[in-house]
């Protein structure tokens, strides 16, 4: 049987990959991570953009589709690694009150 926590992180994972194959975007979400406290359940992801144009309007539609959730915060920063094109991090963190 999924507890809350299961069925949170799936619907934050569909919908991060329904964002990034929106904007045609090749890399996917597959894990979401769960950190408890004793006030809070924190869930955090990672999202990689190729396409530096789409990153205001992927920011954008993750806020309107997390919307839902308490306490919502996303960044990103410009990640130019040695041996792989240069892609954008977009990291979310969403705190749910217990």
């Amino acid at each position: 049987m999924e507890t809350d926590k299961d069925i949170i992180k799936e619907d934050l994972m569909e919908k991060s990959n329904n964002i990034l194959k929106k904007y045609n975007e090749p890399y996917i979400v597959d894990n979401i991570a769960i950190m408890n406290s004793r006030d809070n359940i924190n869930f955090l992801g990672n999202l990689r953009v190729m396409v530096d144009d789409s990153v205001k309007s992927i920011k954008k539609d993750l806020e309107a589709a997390f919307r839902e959730y308490d306490n919502v915060t996303i960044r990103d920063r410009k990640v130019i690694p040695c041996c792989e094109p240069p892609y954008v991090h977009i990291s979310f963190n969403i705190k749910i009150n217990k």
